[in-house]
């Protein structure tokens, strides 16, 4: 199964970013079940939901995930954010690197506007193997990010995690939650006879 998630129709860019932040919702996910995180990688992978497939597909979506239910999702999990941070983390924008010997292959899609559009993506690795795949996903993650803005990823200056900014502004903030944290420890920076980098009660 080829991952047939990119449509090279108008909408492109922005299918690129929502691909980009559902991988890296997914590698920042903790405390998720591991059948949760199996079953949100191989959608974001397979750029499918099961019961959007054909029958076909669904068939072989029920053996993959046969086949994957005892690796060690979690962990699997970790070493993806570990390599993500590794890979962004140069304060000049990204560090050189890239994945050798990640097989892809050139198919052909029809786009939402009915037109057919080639698709070269990575392919499932043979035998499916647990560190080859997460090269794979890795590689089609830096892939999703070619020739976008580097603005369009940020790094949250509360927790530090990257994310996609899907409008064009320069969030300082991956969350509600993590903007409201900030603010809170501004406030309480801020109150008198507070002093700075002291414990809070």
């Amino acid at each position: 199964m080829q991952r047939g998630k990119l449509f090279r129709d108008p909408l492109s860019q922005r299918a690129r970013l929502q691909y980009a932040r559902d991988f890296l919702e997914w590698v920042y996910a903790e405390g998720r079940p591991p059948e949760w995180l199996q079953g949100r990688f191989w959608e974001w992978f397979c750029g499918v939901a099961p019961e959007q497939t054909q029958k076909q597909v669904r068939q072989k979506w029920a053996e993959i995930i046969g086949r994957t239910a005892r690796w060690h999702w979690d962990a699997l999990r970790v070493n993806a954010r570990v390599s993500v941070d590794a890979m962004l983390s140069s304060s000049g924008g990204v560090e050189a690197r890239g994945l050798a010997g990640v097989a892809r292959a050139l198919g052909a899609w029809t786009g939402r506007d009915g037109r057919r559009y080639f698709h070269y993506a990575p392919t499932l690795p043979r035998p499916l193997g647990s560190d080859k795949l997460m090269r794979a996903a890795l590689d089609q993650f830096l892939a999703d990010l070619s020739g976008l803005s580097v603005d369009a990823l940020g790094q949250c200056a509360e927790c530090l995690r990257w994310f996609v900014r899907l409008r064009g502004t320069r969030r300082k903030f991956c969350s509600p939650r993590c903007s409201w944290a900030a603010y809170s420890e501004r406030q309480e920076g801020a109150a008198p006879g507070r002093r700075k980098g002291a414990p809070r009660k």
